[in-house]
Parts: C-alpha cells; structure tokens; sequence
C-alpha cells in the first residue's frame, strides 16, 4: 500500500499518537496529502505550557477549535498571563467537543470566565489549581463546578480547593466520577462526602495531608460506622501523623486493591502491617511503600538488619511476593550522639526592599529570596568558626535560611513557649517561640504568590506540629501579622521572620491537646511553657535566670 491510498482514518490513528507541534509544524508540511490529512484531524490534544510565544501563536490561530479535544493551559513564571493571552486569542465557544480541560494556576475570575464559555456536556476528565481566590465568586466558581461534576459521563477530576471552599461545595449526588486527584490538604468530613456522593470512585490520590483530628472523630466516634467500599486504589503522599490515624482510615476501605503510602518518621513495622492487612485490607493485592525510619538513639548495621526481618517473613516473601528494601544513613554515626539533623533545601533572604502602596499609602516588603540548604547553615552560621577565618568571609558566603516563627497566644490572653529536647542540635533545653523554616519542596512553581503564601502556611503547620493546636484553631485572617524580622548575632544574622498568630482555644485545651503528644514533631519538644501577657515583663526581664529562653524569642516579645 502506497502513502497516496492510505485511508485518512489510520492517517488520523498515527496522528493521536503525536503531539500537537509535530502535527502542525511537521507533518503538515510534508506535502498536500498530509496537509490534507491535517486540515481534517480532529482529535488534537493540545498543551500550550511548554511552548515558544510564537508557535503559541501560530497554534491558536492555526487550529479548528471544534478539532480540539483536550486543552491544556497554565500560568506559570515562563508563560506569565497565558490564560488571559489565550482568552484573547480565540474564541472559547467554539470550543465545542473538549473532553479534557486542565487549568494551572489560574486566578478565579480566569475559571469562571473559561467555564461560562465553553462546552462542559462532553467533559470527561477536569483539573484545575486555582493560585488567586476571589470569595465574591465563589457561588459561581461552585455553580460550574457541580454541573461538571454532575455530567453522566464525568470520570477524573483533579483540583487544589482548600478546606473552607471544599466544605462549601454542595457535591451533586450518584456522579459518576471514578478518579479523584486532592493537592490540597482534605478533612475526612469533606473526604467522607465526597464518597457518599460518588458510589463509582475507585480511585483517590491525596497528594496532601488528610487532616488528623477529623480521622479520629469519624472513624472511631462515628455511629454508625462509616465505610467506602466501593475505593479500590489509593495513594497517600503525605501520611497522617501517627500509624493509629492511619489504620482507622484505611479500615474504612475494605475493598483496597492497590495501596501506596509516601511519608516521614513512620511506623517500619512488618508485623503490625501484616496483622493489619489479614484483618482490613483482604483484597490487596499491590502495596507500595516509601518511609523514612529514624531514631534519636544511635543505630548499627545490626538495628537495621532487626527492623528488615519482620518484612521476610512467609506473608511478605511467599504469600503476598512483596519484596522489601531498606538503606541506613549512617548521618548521626558522625553527628554528635543523639542529636538529630535533617537536611533540606530553605529559601535565603538575600535582602529586603521596600515600597509604597499607592492605592493605600502603605509600605510593603519585598523579599529578594534564592534557594540554600540546611546543610550550608550549619556549615557557614552555626559553627565557632576562629576570627582569623571569619574575616575573610562575606554576606554572600553565609546560607541566610529564612525562618518563621510565631507568638502564640491564646483566647484567654496566655502567651506560649516551648522548650526544645535535649535531641535538638540548635538550641537544645532553651524555651523559645514555636517555628521552623518555609519549605521549597513544597512549591510546585516558585511565583511570587506561592512563595508568600508557603511562608504564611508553613507557620501555620509548624504551629500545628509543635504544640499540636487544632488546625481549625488559628485567627488566620484577622490576627495574623509580622511582628518583626529578626538577625541572630550568635548566627551570623541568621533571618526569621516573627509573626503574631492568636488561637480560639484556651490555655486548659491547649495543654491538654499538647500532652497527647500526637503532634509530628513531639520529639522536638519536652514542655509547653505560658505566661500570662498582663505578666509578660517577668519573662522579658534579663535577671530571670530561671527561664533560659533564647535570645530570637525574646527580641521577638520586646519588638
């Protein structure tokens, strides 16, 4: 058979298998027959994220919106304002027979815009990730939402809603979605919503964290029991804090197949699993894990070839053929014995500038950020390095990691510290003000938005993993505010911005929420430590030798 008498048909079934540019800018041009062949595709998927501005360009002039089946468009720093290029560029309702739409990092009115305009009947598959919320819009941002929800033929879905916004979608009931992609952190309640409206999905991946405290209100309280019988495959990628959380979740999931689990300082324990397993989970037939095991206590090749055994047993090895490996970093073998150091990339404040807000004559920050590690600041900040050395080495030299920390205070007025564990390389047995760092890994885009807003979360959560406050807790909107940047002289002037953060729990709950000691990082801590802010001076007074609180905290409560 000749190219000349090839039928159009499996011309068109080579094509699904070639991306948009190569169709376009290629094989087009071959010769009348392809460009023949071209003029009549209608099957395009096209993803306009990773393209030159002029084949963007020539593409949306190029091709037949009606021939488009599959859109992809996003936001990012190397398409800054593509969404709205592309809205001017075309005409969105003659995009007639979309089965697939992806939106990255789209402004609310950008969605809304988009969804009023196209076709949404033939949508099989939806996501989107919305960077700028708009409250105004939110009745109509949900309005679309359900009705693509709600179409019959609806499979996948993949969005980044927070839990105030998923808590007020109204999920239409019996959809037929079997797919569900979470980016964002999801509670149970909303999670056990969406199962009771969705008895077709068999799928999830939560890319994020399933909130800890509405796990245990549900699954243990619940009369009656909840269960989600008809999920089959289910992917964490951000374990819930404690193994009892995370078997009273998957205890609700009889009917799993596939289970895959991504997570830090998590119980290695091939006995409890298999225990669990034979009990729960009877179906599943794939189990992927990847856990980090640490131990504030020194370990040995032996300790390691321990906790390996109780994965070779005949369940793991013979019956279920799950094949275990493990790698043992030796870091606290050349560590200071018992101290724990963990190293990951931070942001590093290279300087500040400011300027005027014209439309309220207020001043703003502008934070000139790059990237550093943990690592570098141990290396260049916090070791005694001799004068002679010092001298020689400048602000560029220093790592600078940016650091947040927090005043908590509570509904009845008591300020809180806590006192970090003798384990802790920086600053161990000293009171201190609640913080950490904010994290780059968990950017997918380094916008000025996602930056500024994983400096606010990250406050938040470290406030939740140190003190264990309820993640509903916080005053975010109207008492949250920078109290002050600080440098630490004994750091070389480290960088950390001190916020002010005010809970509704008082300090009775606090504590008792406290010592449960169920918090991600209780090993850090060993007291949670308050006083009263009509006494605050007490604190702040240098002669208290009875309160060994470092020097960044108490700048912080002067400023």
């Amino acid at each position: 058979m000749s190219i000349e008498t090839l039928p159009v048909e499996l011309f068109h079934c080579i094509l699904d298998n070639l991306d948009t540019e190569t169709i376009v800018f290629s094989i087009r041009h071959v010769c009348r027959l392809f460009r023949s062949f071209v003029k009549t595709y209608d099957r395009y998927i096209v993803n306009l994220t990773l393209i030159s501005k002029r084949n963007y360009y020539l593409l949306c002039r190029l091709i037949n919106p009606h021939h488009v089946i599959s859109l992809k468009l996003a936001n990012e720093e190397r398409t800054t304002n593509q969404i709205d290029l592309f809205i001017s560029l075309v005409r969105l309702r003659q995009f007639t027979r979309l089965h697939s739409i992806t939106l990255l990092n789209i402004k609310e009115y950008q969605l809304n815009f988009i969804l009023k305009r196209i076709n949404l009947n033939l949508l099989t598959a939806f996501s989107f990730n919305i960077n700028r919320y708009d409250d105004r819009r939110i009745k109509t941002t949900n309005k679309y939402l359900r009705l693509i929800v709600s179409q019959l033929n609806f499979r996948k879905m993949e969005f980044n809603l927070n839990t105030e916004r998923l808590s007020k979608f109204s999920w239409p009931y019996n959809c037929s979605i079997q797919y569900l992609v979470v980016n964002e952190n999801i509670t149970m309640d909303n999670l056990s919503i969406i199962f009771q409206c969705s008895p077709h999905l068999h799928k999830i991946i939560l890319k994020q964290k399933l909130e800890e405290n509405i796990v245990t209100n549900i699954s243990l309280k619940s009369t009656p029991q909840i269960y989600f019988p008809q999920l089959t495959s289910l992917t964490m990628e951000k374990l819930p804090i404690t193994i009892a959380i995370l078997e009273s979740f998957l205890s609700l999931t009889p009917s799993l197949v596939y289970l895959k689990l991504i997570g830090e300082h998590f119980m290695f324990d091939g006995k409890r699993w298999e225990q669990f397993i034979e009990i729960n989970l009877l179906n599943l037939d794939k189990f992927e894990f990847y856990l980090d095991y640490w131990s504030l206590e020194k370990k040995t090749s032996a300790d390691l070839e321990l906790i390996i055994a109780s994965f070779r047993t005949p369940f793991w090895i013979e019956h279920k053929k799950w094949f275990v490996t493990c790698a043992w970093n030796d870091l606290l073998n050349h560590a200071e014995p018992g101290k724990v150091l963990l190293d990951e990339s931070k942001f590093r404040l290279h300087s500040i500038d400011t300027k005027i807000n014209n439309e309220n004559n207020s001043i703003q920050l502008v934070l000139n950020l790059g990237l550093t590690d943990y690592k570098l600041f141990i290396c260049t900040q916090q070791q005694d390095i001799p004068q002679e050395i010092r001298q020689y080495i400048t602000e560029d030299h220093l790592a600078h990691p940016l650091g947040v920390t927090y005043i908590l205070i509570t509904s009845d007025n008591y300020l809180v510290s806590i006192k970090r564990s003798s384990t802790c390389a920086d600053l161990p047995n000293t009171y201190e003000l609640p913080g950490d760092h904010a994290e780059p890994k968990n950017l997918k885009t380094y916008t000025n938005e996602n930056i500024v807003k994983e400096i606010i979360s990250s406050t938040i959560d470290e406030c939740i993993n140190e003190t264990n406050v309820d993640r509903n807790s916080p005053l975010i909107d109207s008492d949250f505010y920078i109290v002050v940047l600080m440098r630490s002289q004994k750091h070389y002037g480290r960088p950390a911005f001190e916020f002010c953060l005010r809970t509704i729990m008082t300090l009775s709950e606090l504590e008792q929420r406290y010592n449960l000691q169920t918090q991600n990082e209780a090993y850090e801590t060993n007291e949670l430590k308050s006083w009263s802010i009509a006494q605050i001076f007490d604190l702040l007074s240098f002669s208290n030798i009875s309160v060994p609180i470092n020097p960044a905290g108490h700048a912080a409560l002067i400023a």
